[in-house]
């Protein structure tokens, strides 16, 4: 071990001590201290894991599955670190990684799972030699910063022509299969669900003008579906050159479950499968989950443990994470783009359970400066639960309740103020035991409300897990 580490180690320590003793959560600053110090720190000391390296990026659900693919992991009996916070660029991964360096500079773990903005990708894959990479989706999110997804999609297709490992594709999103011919890997698993209930099965779909892509990157053809299961997710084809939704080697078939999770049929390219019943709501953790299943089980994860692994997952930070609150539910919603916006609202208003809606939007660097995105969101479907309270919170309260109003949701009863914490904690008094209150934030909202109820005891530092 070299000097550089094992300085960066002490340094990126030091810094950790220092930030939490002033209550702040160390996610990111550590890591800028590290790679000043050590610019390989993440290669390096990876390098020390026993078993695998993965990573997991994509626009929406990379945070839900890289937790996901820790929980089978561990239940397979295997020590993992990952960079839990979410802080998903080259400084957040090292400050998790700096945190699990014993006294002699080295982790001693069989696994690494790395979150991964799609723009650091490239980065990445020249710091760390990944074994597994897990790509979700991609969907429009903060053009203010990211530009157009042909621009994300590039990012990541870098990044993945220079890796030489295995990669688990997301099949039915056009955009994600199409990365597989520029991918220089050793081998590609594709995954993709087949919902439970789809009346459109075997009929051409037309698809809503606001759907993300439509035309097939590979001849500019305007694509045609069989089934959709949401967004420009489903199963398609370009009638002008051909190309169709490649087969898939890890499906997720949607069963008749109860409560508010989702059950599961999950198969393998071997023929063979599990049942799952997960305790996350939505067919968006369906899709996390049969990702998680391809990254774990490509990591050599045995199938019972995949199994209990996904069954014993009950929420990532601030993605449906669940806290009591005297006997009440809040679950935390990351919000951050128009289609996860949409999916996380259906399973709100099929919750027979859910009481009150804050909907908290900021405006700060990390959402994106522009939120005209709100006007892509089915707020509409609120209608159909004119029993659930809705109140509007953060720094662009006032637009989001303008953006209700347009919607028909009633101007009266709707409580519209700036402070978060106010909202949710007037939210919270409105509800009988038993019940849930949804707080559906963008990611400066997430922190803000957190921490707060961080201040106040009510939940744990987030870097405790």
């Amino acid at each position: 071990m070299g000097l550089r580490r094992l300085a960066g180690s002490i340094a990126g320590k030091v810094a950790i001590a220092a930030l939490r003793r002033v209550g702040r959560a160390a996610t990111t600053a550590p890591g800028r201290v590290v790679l000043g110090l050590d610019p390989d720190f993440i290669g390096s000391v990876t390098g020390d894991a026993r078993r695998v390296r993965t990573a997991v990026t994509g626009t929406n659900g990379k945070t839900t599955t890289a937790a996901l693919m820790e929980s089978c992991m561990r239940a397979s009996g295997w020590s993992v670190v990952r960079n839990s916070s979410g802080a998903n660029m080259l400084p957040g991964i090292a400050s998790a990684l700096v945190e699990r360096v014993t006294a002699a500079g080295r982790i001693d773990v069989d696994a690494v799972v790395a979150e991964v903005d799609e723009a650091t990708v490239p980065g990445l894959v020249r710091a760390m030699a990944v074994d597994v990479f897990v790509v979700t989706n991609f969907f429009r999110d903060q053009l203010d910063r990211y530009g157009e997804m042909d621009r994300t999609v590039a990012y990541v297709r870098r990044g993945l022509e220079n890796f030489g490992g295995s990669t688990c594709l997301n099949a039915d999103d056009p955009l994600v299969a199409d990365l597989a011919p520029s991918v220089k890997a050793d081998s590609t698993v594709f995954f993709g669900i087949d919902p439970l209930v789809d009346d459109d099965e075997g009929t051409d779909v037309e698809l809503a003008a606001g759907v993300d892509t439509q035309f097939c990157p590979r001849c500019g053809g305007r694509f045609v579906y069989t089934h959709r299961v949401y967004g420009h997710l489903g199963d398609y084809h370009c009638p002008d050159c051909g190309w169709s939704r490649p087969r898939r080697h890890v499906v997720g078939r949607e069963l008749p479950g109860k409560g508010t999770g989702v059950a599961l049929e999950i198969s393998f390219a071997r023929g063979e499968s599990i049942e799952v019943n997960l305790a996350i709501p939505g067919i968006y953790n369906a899709y996390n989950a049969v990702a998680a299943a391809a990254g774990a089980h490509a990591s050599g994860v045995g199938l019972d443990d995949i199994r209990v692994g996904l069954e014993g997952f009950s929420g990532a930070f601030g993605r449906m994470e669940v806290l009591d609150i005297g006997g009440r539910e809040l679950v935390l919603a990351l919000s951050k783009n128009p289609v996860g916006f949409d999916q996380i609202l259906g399973a709100v208003v099929s919750d027979d359970e859910a009481a009150a809606v804050v909907l908290g939007i900021n405006d700060g660097h990390a959402d994106g400066r522009d939120i005209s995105w709100l006007w892509d969101v089915d707020f509409e479907m609120l209608c159909k639960r004119p029993d659930i309270r809705v109140s509007c919170a953060g720094s662009r309260a006032e637009d989001m309740a303008v953006r209700l109003k347009y919607g028909g949701i009633p101007a009266e009863g709707l409580r519209v103020e700036g402070d978060l914490a106010s909202s949710v904690d007037a939210a919270l008094e409105g509800v009988v035991e038993g019940r849930r209150v949804y707080a559906l934030l963008t990611y400066t909202a997430l922190l803000q409300l957190r921490s707060g109820l961080q201040r106040r005891g009510l939940v744990r530092e987030m870097w405790r897990g």
